[in-house]
């Protein structure tokens, strides 16, 4: 790998000697050309020339973020046939491994005795786009239950 570099370096130094040999000779009207080759090569190696070889380092991963708002499937559940939180949770992550960021249930108030409906976020975008299959809402049985999953728009 070093004596890779070496050698990408050289050829580079000699590739830029020659190319702006021309500029130099301009430049440096009063002197000869074997002087301004010489300038040159002496300048690339200020500039570009180190004989140092950098370390190789583990490429970095850049991962793109989607927002939240892109990344969340809304429940709703029917009277009578309540869902828990855990349980969502559990069917997701029983499908999709580790999948969810969080989730928001519907807060409870009387006379309601259960949440009617749930938001998760998702990890990823696609975890969504794979559990609704490309439709715009779909049914869902979770522990027994229907449930409609759909994303949030």
């Amino acid at each position: 790998m070093n004596n890779l570099y070496i050698e990408i370096k050289n050829k580079l130094k000699d590739l830029c000697c020659t190319l702006f040999e021309d500029i130099f000779i301009e430049a440096m009207s009063g002197n000869n050309a074997t002087n301004t080759t010489i300038y040159s090569q002496r300048l690339f190696d200020e500039i570009g020339g180190s004989s140092s070889v950098p370390t190789v380092e583990e490429p970095q991963v850049v991962r793109v973020s989607t927002p939240p708002s892109e990344r969340i499937m809304f429940i709703t559940f029917s009277t009578g046939f309540p869902i828990t939180e855990d349980q969502l949770r559990e069917y997701f992550v029983g499908m999709h491994r580790d999948c969810i960021e969080r989730i928001d249930m519907q807060e409870i108030k009387p006379p309601e005795r259960q949440s009617m409906s749930a938001k998760i976020v998702f990890n990823e975008s696609e975890t969504i786009d794979g559990i609704l299959g490309g439709v715009e809402n779909v049914s869902l049985l979770i522990n027994g239950v229907h449930v409609q999953a759909s994303k949030e728009i």
